[in-house]
């Protein structure tokens, strides 16, 4: 299950799993994910798991914008050697699934 790694200054803040076909982020507390910083908006991006497994990253015409790997996007897909930015938090993709029985 693919889970986002949410950082801020280098320390680890939450594990999301992305359960849902849609996961918000933003600073009003109705977001899946609520980030609490001015820079933050307050429906700035959501996380789409795809039917074929891939997961992608939509702003949501924020007005700080989301970032991947350092350039600005309105959509990108996203996998685990990717940087998502938004305001001063780092997110990465995880693949946390739990080992297949031996």
């Amino acid at each position: 299950m693919p889970t986002l790694i949410i950082t801020l200054d280098g320390r680890e803040l939450q594990r999301v799993p992305l359960t849902r076909p849609r996961t918000t982020v933003g600073r009003r507390p109705y977001n899946d994910i609520v980030m609490e910083h001015l820079a933050v908006s307050g429906e700035h991006a959501v996380f789409v798991l795809q039917p074929d497994g891939r997961v992608q990253v939509l702003d949501l015409n924020s007005t700080n914008g989301t970032y991947v790997n350092g350039r600005t996007i309105v959509s990108a897909d996203i996998g685990p050697k990717d940087v998502i930015e938004i305001a001063r938090y780092q997110l990465r993709l995880a693949d946390e699934s739990p080992p297949l029985p031996t």
